[in-house]
């Protein structure tokens, strides 16, 4: 099947459900998250946003196809996008 591939970090944004959902052909949703955001301190993980899309997600009987993202290409910094014990 075919898939969205999300430009975005974090969050799935609406407009992309309502593409899934009026389109029968959509499997799923590739979205990116930032790895700080899923571990924001050493082993302690806060999966929240990924479990707030799943729920999304499976409501529509669609599936999330997740990558975790410790860098961007738009800038050098690393803060905000690795954990802080790594910086």
């Amino acid at each position: 099947g075919h898939y969205i591939v999300s430009n975005t970090i974090g969050t799935i944004p609406s407009d992309h459900f309502s593409a899934l959902a009026s389109e029968p052909l959509l499997k799923g949703i590739r979205q990116r998250y930032w790895w700080a955001a899923l571990e924001p301190s050493k082993g302690r993980y806060d999966f929240s946003d990924i479990d707030a899309d799943l729920a999304r997600l499976q409501g529509m009987n669609k599936r999330l196809v997740i990558t975790v993202s410790d860098r961007s290409w738009s800038g050098p910094s690393a803060v905000g996008k690795l954990p802080a014990y790594l910086g």
